[in-house]
């Protein structure tokens, strides 16, 4: 199995190489190579073929060496060395500011029985201070296609800068040696995407993202590219190197974690690479829009009274998406525990905005339907869960406009209330007014509304309500049980429900017997203690400056104020 996991498995022979030999005239291929080492045997058709040399330069004090293999020929082979010799230049000057790039030779030809498919050998052998890396340009052909074809030139050249990438990675003391794909995949495909920016990703290394939803991104292979590059936008390029360099000593999941946990505000980092990915704003390593395939996300949980949803068996360097509706006319408070790690967000459906939890949501005047984002940067693979609470937060009802703020009855509209039909007589006057305040506490007061009943020509009952009524108030979503009907909707259209309950009452009732010469005499009457307490569930509909209060239409026309009614907004 190739050490480098490449799709096409571009075989890539990683060997001591001893530098300062000359080839001017063909010579063994195995005379360019070392002596091997114990354990190792090359392939026959690589010892006993014979090679020409091309083309020899040395940069950064190591050298470079191009050959064919004799007896070797198709169309476009020297154009293709042309193109691996440019794509090799830009790499060892871009990879030589942070890492060792060791000496390369590039072969141009066929070795009949090397496997080109995913079983392909990687050597590597590790003597004293020599390091080395050879190259099979024909293999990288059958990755990248021929570039004087129809295959793209610049994937042949980012092909050669990935591989001489995955050259460091093996052969550099300062990194991390052993082969992790999904680590060594992702940089090495990003940093020729950087050498060689005229050339574009392939969009395998896209397809894996939607198992991001149940996967840790270092499970991905290299399908991990896609976060390779958010690094290295997002942040800088040496960061990566930095990572690898920071690299656990194993490729276990918990090394993976730990690996990943390492890069700078990686919690952070991490949470805003999730939440680009949802958005369909993933870029490549130059900043240039890649669409990977989109995630799904499960069906909504409806939140429609206080309650905590638990995310079980979530996975550090995991995005987990969960939609929610949250019922209509609540301004809902949505925690979770505090942790370092941890990254929570929220963005309505079809919005463009993410809000960090913990935070207040409205849904005052509809339902909000939204997904929320999960993620940790823990250093460490362990499974975890995320309580979800979804509260009502008084505070917040300050901006939704109902029912919160002042509202009252005119004569007119009190005498078309209800309360006409309840009280003996015709109404001679009086008003009502009613105030909810985001605190929770409300209140309802009755300005001498009086009603007037004759007895006879001569003597007439005159009764006058009066007092107050405070009460604390909750707000719920509307519910078409209680109301027999579903929440209105349209613009500017406000509906809940409320849920009041009495605190205290000093609401009277003065009876006054009038005769012909004035009053006869008076008394009061004010409610039994027992309404102390006492809860009234009523829906709640705001439109077009009136708050009406019901369980559906009857409840209006037949249920008293302040509980139920319509009510205009005071100013």
């Amino acid at each position: 199995m190739s050490w480098f996991g490449r799709a096409a498995a571009c075989a890539l022979f990683v060997l001591v190489m001893a530098s300062g030999r000359a080839v001017a005239d063909p010579s063994p291929c195995a005379f360019l190579l070392p002596v091997p080492a114990e354990g190792l045997s090359l392939p026959a058709e690589v010892a006993e073929g014979s090679c020409e040399e091309r083309d020899r330069f040395t940069l950064h004090d190591n050298q470079y060496l191009f050959v064919d293999v004799r007896g070797y020929e198709t169309d476009g082979a020297a154009a293709r060395m042309d193109l691996a010799r440019d794509a090799a230049v830009r790499a060892i000057n871009f990879y030589s500011q942070w890492l060792d790039v060791p000496d390369i030779i590039f072969i141009s030809g066929r070795f009949p029985l090397v496997s080109l498919g995913e079983d392909s050998t990687t050597l590597a052998i590790a003597t004293g201070d020599f390091r080395g890396c050879v190259i099979l340009l024909e293999h990288v052909s059958q990755h990248a296609g021929r570039p004087d074809g129809s295959s793209d030139a610049n994937h042949y050249k980012r092909t050669i800068a990935h591989e001489m990438f995955h050259c460091v990675q093996i052969t550099d003391r300062s990194v991390q040696n052993g082969y992790v794909p999904w680590r060594d995949e992702s940089t090495a495909e990003v940093f020729s995407g950087i050498v060689i920016p005229e050339s574009h990703v392939d969009p395998l290394y896209l397809d894996a993202m939607p198992m991001l939803a149940a996967s840790a991104i270092s499970t991905l292979g290299h399908g991990a590219y896609p976060y390779a590059a958010w690094v290295a936008t997002q942040t800088i390029p040496e960061n990566l190197v930095t990572m690898l360099k920071n690299a656990a000593r194993d490729g276990s999941e918990d090394g993976s974690a730990r690996t990943l946990a390492s890069l700078p505000d990686a919690a952070n980092l991490f949470h805003s690479f999730v939440k680009a990915y949802l958005d369909g704003h993933l870029v490549d390593e130059m900043a240039r829009a890649i669409l990977p395939p989109a995630p799904e996300i499960p069906d909504a949980v409806v939140v429609s009274d206080e309650m905590t949803y638990t995310l079980a068996g979530l996975t550090p360097h995991s995005g987990t998406f969960q939609m929610f509706e949250l019922g209509q006319g609540i301004a809902w408070k949505v925690e979770y525990p505090d942790d370092p790690n941890l990254r929570v967000s929220w963005r309505v459906f079809d919005g463009a905005e993410w809000t960090a939890l913990p935070a207040t949501i409205e849904a005052c005047d509809a339902p909000r339907r939204g997904v929320i984002v999960v993620t940790s940067a823990a250093p460490n693979a362990a499974m975890f869960n995320v309580p979800l609470k979804f509260s009502r937060d008084p505070d917040g009802m300050r901006n939704c406009a109902c029912p919160v703020g002042s509202w009252y009855m005119d004569e007119d509209m009190v005498r078309a209330s209800p309360l006409s039909l309840t009280m003996p007589g015709t109404l001679e006057g009086g008003t009502m007014s009613l105030q909810f305040n985001a605190d929770g506490t409300a209140s309802a007061t009755y300005h001498d509304i009086k009603f007037r009943s004759e007895i006879d020509r001569d003597s007439a009952m005159v009764t006058v309500m009066r007092g107050t009524i405070n009460f604390r108030w909750v707000a719920k979503p509307w519910d078409a049980a209680v109301s027999g009907e579903p929440a209105p909707t349209g613009e500017g259209v406000q509906a809940l429900a409320i849920e009041r309950t009495v605190t205290a009452s000093n609401v009277h009732w003065r009876v006054e017997f009038w005769g012909r010469d004035g009053m006869i005499n008076a008394s009061e009457r004010t409610p039994p203690a027992r309404d102390q307490g006492s809860i009234n569930i009523a829906t709640a509909l705001c439109m077009d400056g009136v708050l009406t209060l019901g369980q559906g239409a009857s409840a209006v026309r037949h249920a008293l104020p302040p509980w139920y009614g319509m009510f205009k907004r005071a100013g």
